[in-house]
């Protein structure tokens, strides 16, 4: 008993961690469309590594939250880019970057969840 006790804790320090991590992208005011992990300070690197380790020592069913839709727990997408040469034309290449929507967390975040169907 005393495992699962201590997972549900890890649980709830987990829970604790992406709440401080989501108020911090807020308050960094790097939420939006624009906004690009690159930017982040390094005060959200050291949460987002606290927060990862913290997560991976839980089995997934005892996450606090679902992973990330966008990148499916991956905390990395690929990202194309196009460079521009005159001489030979554009070039596209991919790249791995922090995903998005999560920010690197692998877990779905509440500024990334989709709004409540409205009925009626």
């Amino acid at each position: 008993m005393q495992a699962n006790s201590r997972q549900g804790s890890l649980g709830d320090e987990v829970e604790r961690l992406l709440l401080e991590y989501e108020t911090a992208l807020a308050e960094a005011g790097l939420l939006g469309r624009h906004s690009h992990p690159a930017d982040e300070p390094q005060e959200l690197r050291r949460l987002r590594a606290q927060l990862i380790g913290q997560a991976e020592d839980l089995p997934a069913e005892q996450l606090p939250r679902a992973q990330c839709a966008h990148c499916e727990g991956a905390r990395e997408v690929a990202a194309k880019q196009v460079h521009r040469d005159e001489s030979d034309g554009p070039q596209i290449t991919t790249s791995r970057r922090l995903c998005p929507n999560c920010w690197g967390t692998g877990l779905a975040l509440s500024h990334a969840q989709e709004p409540p169907e409205l009925s009626g």
